[in-house]
C-alpha cells in the first residue's frame, strides 16, 4: 500500500496517481449508490434477511472485481485509470465489508448467532470462491 493509503495496484505514480484517486472515488460513488439501489429494489420484492441480501452483494462484487482484475492484468493494465475506476472504485464501493459487518453484529444482538456465524462463513467463504470464478471466466 502506498503512503496515500490507495492500493499499489490502483494507480501509478506520479501524476497519474491524482487520475487514480479521482477514478477510484468516481467508481466507489457508483458503486456505492448502485449497491443502494440494488438492495432496496431486493427488499421491496423479497423477504430475504439483509445479511443474505448483502452478502449476495458481495459476491456479485467479488466476482466482477475477479474478471476485470484478471482481464486488466492479461491486457497489462493493472495500473490504468480505468482500472482504479471500476475495481477499487465501482466494485469497492459495490460491494460492503461495513454492512456485512453490521448485519451481523445485529443478529448477534438479536440472539441469532448460528443464523450470524453461518452469514459471516459463507460470505467470506464464497466471497473467494466468486473472486476466483470471476478470474477464471476470463481464462477461458
Amino acid at each position: 500500500m502506498k503512503s496515500s493509503g490507495v492500493p499499489s495496484d490502483a494507480v501509478q505514480p506520479g501524476a497519474t496517481l491524482w487520475l487514480g484517486c479521482l477514478m477510484i472515488a468516481l467508481g466507489g460513488g457508483i458503486g456505492s449508490v448502485a449497491r443502494a439501489a440494488t438492495l432496496a429494489s431486493i427488499h421491496e420484492h423479497v423477504a430475504y434477511p439483509p445479511l443474505f441480501t448483502v452478502t449476495g452483494i458481495n459476491l456479485l462484487g467479488g466476482a466482477l472485481a475477479g474478471f476485470l482484475a484478471e482481464r486488466a492484468r492479461r491486457k497489462g493494465r493493472l495500473g490504468s485509470w480505468p482500472f482504479a475506476l471500476l475495481v477499487p472504485g465501482f466494485c469497492g464501493g459495490f460491494t460492503t465489508f461495513s454492512s456485512f459487518a453490521g448485519q451481523s453484529s445485529r443478529l448477534m444482538d438479536q440472539g441469532n448467532w448460528d443464523t450470524a456465524l453461518y452469514g459471516i462463513g459463507a460470505g467470506v467463504l464464497l466471497g473467494l470462491l466468486a473472486g476466483r470464478v470471476g478470474s477464471m471466466w476470463v481464462r477461458t
